[in-house]
């Protein structure tokens, strides 16, 4: 199950959204939040460039399994032009595991692994 919680606040004529996603399956998810604000949107890292998961007004990013991120942006609509909620999952799919494995993984896996006698030489 994915859970998004998020909270506005509205300081010095602009309001800010935070959020928090939460993947409480076994499996990685990417998530993809759309934002329902009607209005300008500043994202993370400013106007000249925006944080990686952003793009078209929309976060999108991977949520490894029982954890949270948070993320958030900023807008100058007031609290009553801001959607309720102002955030919505629009898409959530497995995140596929065609990524290398770790090599601190596969040696773990081989902790157990010895070689066969016959294919060690004995030496006198």
């Amino acid at each position: 199950m994915i859970e998004l919680e998020w909270e506005t606040d509205r300081t010095e004529g602009v309001t800010l959204v935070s959020a928090i996603v939460t993947n409480a399956l076994t499996t990685p998810q990417i998530v993809r939040i759309e934002n329902r604000v009607d209005g300008p949107l500043w994202t993370p890292n400013g106007e000249r460039q925006s944080a990686p998961e952003w793009s078209d007004g929309c976060w999108e990013g991977l949520v490894e399994p029982n954890r949270c991120r948070g993320f958030g942006f900023a807008t100058p609509m007031e609290l009553a032009a801001v959607a309720d909620p102002p955030l919505a999952v629009t898409e959530t799919r497995r995140a596929s595991n065609d990524r290398a494995p770790e090599p601190t993984d596969v040696f773990a896996s081989m902790a157990d692994w010895r070689p066969p006698l016959e294919s060690l030489e004995r030496v006198r």
